[in-house]
């Protein structure tokens, strides 16, 4: 018997707002969860392990001249209505050049290999190819229904020349419809998100909830996007590849940040405390341009499972970074003590790319911008054009996500002092700008 399937995730904290009013992600289509992949040759767990970084070729496999290369993933729930699949080719330095696809068929099946209905990609234009931005290509199932999705190549096999070269497969299925229709959310006050997140901060927990750990901050490290830079690089990758959004949690007890004022300011965005969390590191953990972030691989994906990679779960993380990083205050300073495993002081948590760019705008809570001596107005004027922009591009509005500054970390005008008596009175850390 197949082994048991690991739990659902939990459920998100509250229901998505729907404020966005341009570029905004689909509410009518979910991803489900991939849980197995067959194919006619290699390693097909590398299309399904949640990682762009990897690549996943398919041969036609030993012995079959004739046979063209074929993939299929298993998901669940099961069975369950395919809205479509979703291609992946991520390779920014343009290596994989000349290695098309070609012609190829989707179908929906009840086995590793079955087509029973065939998805349709009439609506695709002729040679069609997954781009290598990573932007998909998605070929619509309409709904047919079935336990697994099989993707082969069509025409004829030239021997052993052809094969499916890819980073990612993704399943889709409609959103179930409400039974009552959903009013539309309280427009938000001036304020209230600023006022949502110095309760996270001032209230922070080892926890391996998100929401009770403090505020999930993003600065700018030189894997965004240049165009868009609230999200990853595609193309326009300065630094290289890479498959997540890196971030410190940060709390009045750990109000350190990763510093990168010197290169790009400090600035950047505050993430949604309901965003999934792949894994964290207690210090930084140089996860930019690795697969997975440096976090461990799902067991079904097979060999390509257990890298020798460090990240931990966010709890366990927590728990370890306030222990060392968090107390308790010296008799002589005030100043909570920081031991010699507290490492940079910051730690890292690891947003996945597929689960951000399918979440845009919502996964973005406020942008941010801190700064020192010399370099507050020049973060300000950078900071409020790149807020500017992302409104604009969404059709948000300033009450929605706003300008905040970060009056409490390391180059801010409180020190960048944990909590203590002496600086109890210092109020809120995060005002609108």
């Amino acid at each position: 018997p197949p082994p048991p399937l690991p739990p659902p995730p939990p459920p998100p904290l509250h229901p998505r707002p729907h404020w966005c009013r341009a570029h905004c992600s689909r509410t009518d289509i979910s991803p489900l969860r991939l849980v197995g992949a067959d194919a006619s040759d290699n390693e097909p767990g590398r299309c399904i392990d949640g990682s762009r970084m990897t690549l996943c070729t398919i041969k036609s496999g030993a012995g079959s001249a004739l046979r063209l290369p074929w993939i299929s993933v298993r998901f669940t729930p099961s069975p369950a209505a395919v809205h479509s699949l979703a291609m992946y080719r991520y390779d920014p330095s343009g290596s994989w050049a000349g290695r098309a696809l070609g012609a190829f068929e989707v179908w929906v099946g009840d086995s590793f290999g079955h087509r029973r209905v065939q998805c349709s990609s009439a609506s695709l234009p002729a040679k069609t190819e997954p781009h290598n931005d990573g932007v998909p290509v998605d070929v619509p199932c309409g709904g047919a229904v079935g336990e697994y999705v099989t993707l082969q190549q069509a025409g004829e096999a030239h021997g052993h020349d052809r094969q499916i070269l890819l980073s990612e497969l993704q399943v889709f299925t409609p959103s179930p419809l409400s039974a009552a229709p959903v009013p539309p959310p309280a427009p938000r006050l001036a304020g209230e998100v600023a006022q949502q997140v110095n309760a996270r901060y001032e209230k922070a927990r080892p926890s391996a909830v998100l929401a009770e750990g403090g505020v999930l901050v993003h600065i700018y490290d030189g894997f965004e996007s240049g165009e868009k830079p609230w999200d990853t690089c595609h193309a326009d990758c300065a630094r290289g590849a890479v498959d997540t959004i890196s971030a410190s949690l940060i709390s009045r007890k750990l109000p350190w940040l990763f510093e990168a004022e010197a290169r790009w300011g400090q600035l950047g965005f505050i993430i949604a405390p309901d965003v999934e969390v792949l894994c964290a590191f207690y210090h930084d953990a140089g996860s930019g341009g690795h697969p997975n972030g440096k976090c461990p691989f799902a067991a079904h994906t097979g060999r390509h499972a257990t890298p020798p990679y460090q990240g931990r779960p966010l709890g366990d993380v927590m728990k370890e970074h306030f222990e060392a990083c968090a107390g308790p205050a010296s008799p002589y300073t005030g100043v909570l003590k920081r031991n010699g495993h507290c490492g940079s002081g910051y730690n890292e948590v690891l947003i996945g790319w597929m689960f951000w760019e399918r979440n845009l705008p919502w996964a973005v809570e406020a942008f941010v911008y801190g700064g020192g001596p010399g370099n507050w107005e020049q973060n300000l004027a950078r900071a409020r054009g790149i807020h500017r922009d992302f409104l604009q591009y969404f059709g948000l509005t300033s009450n929605e996500v706003p300008l905040l500054r970060y009056d409490c970390g390391p180059g801010g005008p409180h020190g960048g002092q944990p909590f203590t008596p002496a600086t109890a009175a210092i109020g809120e850390c995060f005002v609108e700008a």
